[in-house]
């Protein structure tokens, strides 16, 4: 199965995503060895498409701009942005980072990833799905690995003895704990929850397909009979600008209309995105209003090393490694 690569709209005052499309150029690159300095940057931003959440900024710009000594420093000022991202990144995720930098280069550390930088790669690929193809059917299938690979996140969040379970319609946890049919699947939920009232009457009104917003829970159910166990929502956003429509899908207020919480469960949201500037603070704070925001590096972070091996032998994420390395055409 081939996978084509595609630029597409770039976003050249945003350097946390620009900085994931240089990354991936050195990840897919035909070339030996495989690299991408800075001064290509600036060349990237004047030859390719601006993405049109940024179009207004930068003609209003170049339409204020003196001379073309001005647009120029402009280029430069960004490309310096960017750089400062990707070094950055190398100093903060340490042994998860595949790439090196060297004399303004951005260049893969080795020839073979590491299993670490092999969930690097996995949260980069999913964090610009839009550049792959939809015929090859991969993005669909890179959003459910990213999936998977948050429940191994979530993992971390949860005192030991959780049960930690994909809620997504069409997860493996769903159909066989669950069931397919949402309406049974909430009451489900419910239950482990230890709510003090489950309205079922109000269940039975939601569809009877999809996941109601909610894609991963975590439970400590302390089976003592007792109202209420701690739990925690998970969404997942596996979207390069989208995610933050999604922060408040998986908050328990949207489910109060459904159980009668004695506890408000916690609320968190996974994004592939490092949403990061250069100093490592979020890019914009309001991201994290009324929910727990873990992107590329918390997630990381989240994960007990004792568990990356068993993660990257998972049929999931070595049929996600196949599919990754068939990418055959690159198109700028």
């Amino acid at each position: 199965m081939a996978v084509h690569f595609k630029t597409g709209a770039l976003h050249p005052n945003t350097p946390h995503l620009f900085a994931d499309l240089v990354e991936l150029f050195v990840l897919i690159s035909p070339n030996t060895p495989k690299a991408f300095y800075k001064s290509n940057i600036a060349t990237l931003i004047k030859q390719g498409e601006i993405h049109t959440e940024e179009l207004d900024e930068v003609l209003e710009y170049e339409q204020e701009a003196e001379n073309h000594a001005d647009v120029s420093d402009r280029l430069s000022q960004q490309a310096d942005d960017i750089w400062s991202q990707i070094e950055y990144r190398e100093n903060a995720f340490q042994d998860f980072y595949p790439f090196k930098v060297e004399s303004n280069c951005l260049k893969l550390k080795d020839d073979d990833f590491s299993d670490a930088q092999k969930l690097y790669v996995l949260m980069l690929t999913c964090s610009r799905l839009r550049s792959f193809d939809r015929e090859s059917g991969v993005r669909q299938y890179w959003a459910k690995s990213f999936t998977n690979l948050s429940k191994e996140a979530m993992v971390g969040l949860t005192p030991i003895g959780s049960d930690v379970k994909i809620f997504d319609a069409n997860s493996d946890d769903r159909r066989n704990y669950y069931g397919t049919n949402l309406r049974q699947a909430l009451v489900k939920l419910g239950e482990d929850l230890s709510v003090i009232n489950i309205l079922e009457d109000e269940c039975n009104k939601e569809p009877s397909s999809g996941d109601g917003g909610l894609d991963i829970v975590a439970i400590y159910n302390f089976k003592d009979n007792a109202v209420a166990s701690h739990a925690i929502f998970g969404q997942c956003g596996a979207q390069e600008t989208e995610w933050p429509k999604k922060t408040l899908e998986a908050t328990p207020e949207v489910f109060s209309h459904l159980f009668q919480f004695q506890v408000y469960p916690s609320a968190v949201m996974f994004t592939p995105v490092c949403y990061r500037n250069s100093d490592g603070s979020w890019v914009r704070n309001k991201e994290t209003n009324k929910v727990l925001l873990l992107d590329r590096y918390r997630i990381l972070n989240l994960i007990n090393q004792e568990s990356i091996a068993n993660i990257v032998t998972n049929d999931w994420f070595t049929k996600f490694f196949e599919t990754f390395e068939q990418i055959t055409e690159i198109e700028r």
